[in-house]
């Protein structure tokens, strides 16, 4: 799920005279953090496995429970046996260059690792991320986890899986989405002490998975964290969670088709919900939300043409029964306690839910997906299947759902999945909903691996659905030009003219400057590289696709070099 987002501060041009005034701190900076690179060397990767200990010796095998600094990549797997990687990121939190201050908003991280060029590298998947709730070293086993099963949730040794990757192939990049755990190590809620990539237990796979390590020769193949934050004050996150910090204000219904068909079905008869036949009524049902109390499944259609025994079955009969989820949060915006600001854009949403415990069989190894509900609908008169538009079920032909919003594909017990919900969300603040009401969202799938989760009725209100809202001005939500210094929407020669005048300076250059390394805070000739690269493009249009300059407008630049020339011998 591709969650990035550019943000840019908003600055106030400063005249290109004689008063040079300090600016404020850039409002989005990005940082990447990979061994080799721009001078990183601060993390670590180590194998652990349930057969890593030598029966004989009782010390870990080193062919099993590698070291990444000792090989250039290693196998992981599911349980056949248990193999995790685990990574730690050091020294990426403090105030120096390339480093993110803590209590930073992150708006987007991403850990990314490639799959070797080894013999059967490649994965089916699926493997998992999760952040590690204590420290580890080279030394660190398999068997140090308490509960046999390595670092693991329910074991307490690490965080619920946050995001997944499905298959891979040799030489493809794999990237997880970590925003929640690396916001959780900014804020101090968890400490930094790193990532484990796992197939899980419950529902996992046994295809193995190679990839490179910490000390891979190619040091732009080597696993990576990559972050984007702001410490810009207008950014602001508000969570809302059914009965957490007294918001009362979601609601979830499960709507299940039924899975039996009438006696003698017409040839007509709907293929997810068989119509009424000889005064029949369709067996769909409804569920509020809030009754759901240890999970609800999930699950996607399918007729059933055979019985057991190799019988044809009669027309319409449902193998699999078409079960969606409906869910909605009320009371989001405002200018009360624990509301997002209604006249502050929406620069970010997720939905999370989290995969129960309660069945051996809550993991799906298939696709779910969220999309913008288009019709009315609440908990007092709950609606039924067959209750919706010309044709039972949701279908974006029959205007009942728009737009696929974001999906997932397999995950194991416990995981939380983090559907990004943006546009729905900002649309519905803004006034103008998706589909002209805002109804909420439909969690729904096309497949039959049916998909256990957490309802606002659960028991345990920590994995309860909730809504993440990062909210922010839309001049810090909208993309910045690169060298655009005026922000006027098109790099040219004056921009040059107020790196010229700044130079040296703390100026801001209106967000669109080098905020890396050490450019950072200052006008300095990174900034003037980056405009030079940049000449000629306008808003909208990325350096790639950017025309090359004229022949008057590459005169302009290399006037531009003179004047540089010039002011450095004077």
């Amino acid at each position: 799920m591709a969650k990035l987002f550019r943000i840019r501060a908003t600055r106030t041009l400063l005249a290109a005279s004689a008063c040079l005034m300090a600016s404020v701190a850039t409002a989005q900076t990005t940082v990447s953090f990979q061994n080799g690179i721009n001078g990183y060397t601060g993390s670590i990767d180590k194998v652990i496995a349930s057969d890593g200990i030598d029966a004989g010796t009782g010390l870990p095998n080193p062919n099993i429970e590698r070291v990444g600094s000792e090989v250039q990549n290693y196998f992981l797997d599911g349980g056949s046996p248990d193999r995790n990687a685990l990574y730690q990121f050091n020294s990426i939190f403090g105030n120096g260059a390339n480093q993110i201050p803590m209590g930073a908003t992150i708006l987007d991280a991403k850990f990314s690792v490639v799959t070797s060029g080894e013999g059967n590298a490649r994965t089916g998947g699926n493997f998992f991320v999760a952040g590690l709730t204590s420290p580890f070293t080279t030394t660190t086993t398999y068997n140090d986890y308490a509960g046999g099963l390595g670092a693991w949730w329910e074991s307490g040794t690490s965080t619920r899986p946050v995001d997944g990757v499905g298959p891979t192939r040799s030489g493809n990049v794999s990237s997880f989405d970590v925003t929640s755990l690396v916001q959780d190590w900014s804020s101090g809620n968890l400490a930094n002490n790193g990532l484990v990539i796992q197939a899980g237990h419950g529902g996992h796979t046994t295809d193995g998975w190679s990839v490179n390590s910490t000390s891979f020769s190619d040091s732009t193949r080597r696993p990576k964290l990559e972050i984007t934050y702001t410490t810009a004050a207008e950014a602001e996150v508000n969570v809302f969670q059914e009965g957490v910090n007294g918001y009362t204000g979601n609601s979830m219904v499960l709507v299940d088709s039924g899975s039996i068909a009438a006696p003698s079905p017409s040839i007509d008869a709907n293929p997810v919900i068989i119509d009424p036949i000889n005064g029949d009524q369709p067996d769909d049902v409804s569920y509020d939300g809030s009754t759901i109390t240890a999970g609800g499944f999930l699950d996607g259609p399918a007729l059933s043409p055979y019985d057991s025994n190799g019988n044809l079955n009669p027309i319409g009969t449902v193998g699999s029964r078409d079960v969606f989820g409906l869910i909605k949060f009320d009371n989001v915006f405002g200018n009360g306690a624990g509301q997002a600001p209604a006249d502050v854009p929406v620069g970010k949403a997720y939905v999370v839910l989290t995969t129960h415990t309660s069945s051996t069989d809550s993991p799906a190894t298939d696709s779910y997906k969220i999309q913008p509900l288009y019709r009315d609908w609440n908990t007092t008169d709950l609606p039924l299947h067959s209750e919706f538009g010309d044709i039972a079920g949701l279908q974006q032909s029959d205007g009942d759902v728009g737009e696929v919003l974001d999906s997932m594909v397999g995950v194991v017990t416990g995981t939380e999945v983090w559907f990004d919900v943006t546009s729905y969300l900002e649309a519905a603040r803004a006034g103008n909903p998706l589909g002209g009401a805002d109804y909420g969202l439909a969690v729904t799938s096309n497949t039959t691996d049916g998909w256990q989760i957490a309802f606002n009725g659960d028991t345990d209100l920590t994995i309860r659905p909730r809504l993440v809202v990062v909210s922010a001005p839309s001049s810090i939500i909208e993309p910045g030009l690169s060298g655009d210094f005026n922000d006027d929407g098109i790099v040219d020669l004056g921009d040059y003219t107020l790196w010229r005048d700044n130079l040296g300076s703390s100026n801001s250059l209106n967000g669109n400057g080098n905020e890396n390394g050490a450019s950072a805070g200052i006008v300095d000739m990174a900034d003037y590289d980056l405009w030079k690269t940049n000449f000629g493009n306008t808003s909208g249009v990325s350096p790639a696709l950017a025309s090359v300059p004229e022949p008057s407008a590459l005169a302009l630049v290399a006037l531009a070099l003179g004047a540089v020339a010039f002011r450095r011998v004077r």
